[in-house]
């Protein structure tokens, strides 16, 4: 359990969201639907503002990262394949697709024809994957392993958030 996956499991809890603002620039934690205000994301602090990353933004983050690894957290994703093909291939084929299972297969199919064992893909969308409140188990002071066939988490992406409903 990690930091970023902390800030993952409150950030997501369901209650009271519209009142939290993550104030970060690391990259990773685009990939949590959240309220998000980055203070270098522009030279000049008039141009700064706060973002949604909605739930299909942030799973196109998590995608991403499977796809192309990160070095700072030590993990590969697929060799060779890095921004300029998240930009112009991958990202425009995962949000094309109608739902998380076949952007599922997608990114599988891609790490299959690197020669990379479902295995492998696995461990690597483990490693990219930063957990929400639905993967911790608070009575068991647990995780519960990141696991895509999980109908759970295989609804990420339709889960309706509306950040400034206060009623939710």
């Amino acid at each position: 359990l990690e930091a970023d996956d902390l800030l993952g499991i409150i950030l997501s809890l369901p209650q009271d969201r519209e009142h939290r603002i993550l104030v970060s620039y690391d990259k990773d934690l685009r990939s949590i639907p959240c309220m998000l205000y980055n203070p270098e994301a522009t030279v000049g602090k008039d141009n700064r503002e706060i973002i949604t990353i909605t739930p299909m933004q942030a799973e196109l983050e998590f995608w991403a990262s499977a796809i192309k690894g990160d070095n700072v957290d030590c993990y590969t994703g697929i060799p060779l394949l890095g921004d300029k093909y998240i930009k112009e291939v991958a990202l425009p084929a995962l949000e094309a697709l109608p739902s998380t299972v076949e952007r599922f297969k997608w990114v599988l199919k891609r790490y299959e024809w690197a020669y990379l064992d479902k295995d492998y893909a696995l461990r690597q969308m483990r490693m990219a994957y930063i957990l929400k409140y639905n993967d911790f188990d608070f009575e068991n002071n647990r995780i519960k392993l990141f696991n895509p066939m999980e109908e759970t988490w295989l609804n990420m992406s339709e889960i309706p958030i509306d950040f400034y409903n206060t009623e939710t």
